[in-house]
């Protein structure tokens, strides 16, 4: 049984965040756990020195309306089921603050909505959830606003991406806990990457590689792997696929009717995360089912939200 206390709900009053609370409140009931509503008021003009005495003006003046989440905590109950922290801060950037916030309270889980944006949309607007995802050290919980609302205490089917390394190996537990709660199909997949080499005459890509060896040690593997890691549950199938980890993903959750992606993500930053790019993080903006995103240090819910490993930095 997973271990939650603690679930952070993030907002900015937008009906992409509003999308999620229902999940934070639904599993904050099952778990008995609290939630932090968390708002983070978002002062652009302090990157301008000349400007920033302004904006502390102004802030004195407001100062009756601003909540501290260290001395104005307000609690009132649920549905006089879950208990409901409301705290505002303001910074320059709102994923800092819900990173330091989830820190500083000992989050367990955070539970956030993502708008999904793509192009030059997302390249201007940027993703705090993809940030959070990123640099949280806790377990994520994201939800497109535009994708169906599935109950999350009512999980079918869990998609488990694989790559052979720990970190999958810890997705694993945290879908086999989580299956086991509620009687749901596990999916084990693992994508082939098939290089390709483009031409210069407009006719197909070539690939690089056969993938018929590839394919036959990786079914050997991931059926071991299902063999070995979830021998005591029935409901679990096992597939391999050649194509693009990040798209080949979420094309099948998206085409077999998953409810969860259960995805670890490296919590690489900086040049090696430009080298290596994020598969967790192109699920997160693509996915139209709910993703969870865990990783191999910070907070785990695994084994009574110990500390593990530090996060690899670039």
């Amino acid at each position: 049984m997973l271990a939650i206390n603690k679930i952070l709900f993030p907002t900015d009053f937008s009906e992409c965040a509003e999308h999620a609370f229902s999940h934070a409140a639904e599993l904050a009931a099952f778990f008995d756990a609290e939630v932090h509503v968390f708002h983070t008021r978002v002062r652009p003009l302090s990157y301008y020195p000349a400007l920033k005495h302004l904006l502390d003006e102004a802030e004195k003046l407001n100062k009756l309306e601003m909540l501290d989440t260290d001395e104005q905590v307000m609690k009132a109950p649920v549905g006089d089921q879950i208990i409901v922290i409301s705290a505002e801060r303001t910074g320059q950037a709102a994923y800092e603050e819900i990173i330091s916030y989830s820190k500083e309270h000992e989050i367990d889980l955070i539970v956030m909505g993502t708008h999904g944006h793509r192009g030059p949309k997302r390249l201007f607007i940027g993703s705090t959830a993809e940030r959070v995802v990123r640099l949280s050290n806790c377990p994520v919980l994201t939800l497109r606003s535009d994708a169906a609302s599935v109950n999350p205490l009512n999980l079918k089917h869990i998609l488990v991406p694989v790559d052979f390394s720990d970190f999958s190996m810890d997705a694993i537990k945290y879908a086999s806990e989580l299956a086991k709660s509620w009687n749901a199909q596990i999916t084990l997949l693992n994508v082939i990457e098939e290089a390709v080499l483009p031409t210069v005459y407009g006719v197909e890509p070539t690939s690089v590689f056969h993938a018929d060896h590839l394919f036959k040690e990786s079914t050997k593997m991931i059926n071991n792997l299902k063999s070995k890691s979830l021998s005591d549950y029935e409901k679990v199938d096992a597939k391999v696929i050649i194509g693009h980890a990040a798209f080949s993903i979420t094309e099948y959750a998206n085409d077999n009717e998953v409810d969860l992606i259960v995805i670890p993500t490296h919590g690489l930053t900086g040049l090696k995360r430009f080298l290596m790019g994020s598969v967790a993080e192109h699920v997160v903006r693509n996915a139209q089912c709910a993703v969870l995103t865990v990783k191999p240090y910070g907070k785990s819910l695994l084994n009574g939200n110990k500390l593990t490993l530090e996060p690899e930095s670039a």
